[in-house]
């Protein structure tokens, strides 16, 4: 039951942006089911004070694209959605529910996944190409039998948190860049048959109480360990 605020007719790429403060009295809905040939895109943006995003998938539903603004700051609350989205971050992005498809970083952008959070993809977790900053307390997952925890493709900070849990089918963290940090407090593993826990060609810190752990390997790379 319930008032509907905003109902967007499907079959158009429909938008609906968000300011930080916003309120809506009832659902928003984007038109568009998830995995439509018509796709509807949910953009926080920025108004110069950090925003926070309650009921995603029940209030605000029918949005495939999720988006975070560059200069924008969101926490997601405990919500839950599935796979088949596609979540950028642009930004600075809190997560705090369950989020089922990859939160992908765009530049300088940050992610933190609190320890009542999980994010999972049968592929990659957490993708980023450029550098970003990943803070994990919670547990962040690519399930499949190639799958990745968290991907870095260029320099950036993964920081497990105690209680962290990162877990990739093949590989829990790969760091490509050179300048890429990786601290760990937590655990990070390779499940299965997995390659490794964590694979980096930057510097790998391994606090006390951290653990990582890989089928064939703990960390690989050409990268250094401390």
């Amino acid at each position: 039951g319930g008032a509907t605020a905003v109902a967007l007719s499907a079959g158009y790429a429909n938008r609906v942006i968000v300011d930080a403060g916003a309120t809506f009295i009832g659902r928003v809905d984007g038109g568009n089911a998830v995995g439509a040939l018509a796709s509807s895109t949910l953009e926080l943006t920025s108004t110069g004070s950090a925003g926070t995003l309650a009921s995603l998938g029940s209030q605000f539903t029918h949005f495939a694209n999720i988006t975070v603004d560059s200069g924008a700051a969101w926490t997601l609350t405990a919500d839950t959605i599935g796979a088949g989205y596609t979540i950028v971050d642009s930004g600075t992005l809190t997560n705090a529910g369950t989020l089922g498809s990859t939160v992908t970083l765009g530049s300088s952008a940050q992610l933190t996944n609190t320890s009542t959070a999980r994010i999972s993809d049968t592929l990659i977790g957490v993708y980023a190409s450029s550098t970003a900053t990943v803070v994990n307390a919670g547990r962040i997952q690519g399930t499949g039998a190639s799958g990745i925890g968290v991907s870095l493709l260029g320099d950036g900070n993964v920081s497990n948190q105690s209680g962290g849990i990162i877990v990739g089918g093949n590989i829990g963290i790969s760091a490509v860049g050179t300048g890429a940090v990786v601290s760990n407090a937590g655990l990070v593993t390779a499940g299965g048959s997995g390659l490794a826990g964590i694979s980096s060609n930057g510097t790998v810190v391994n606090q006390i109480g951290g653990t990582i752990d890989g089928a064939q390997y703990g960390v690989t790379g050409t990268g250094s360990v401390v």
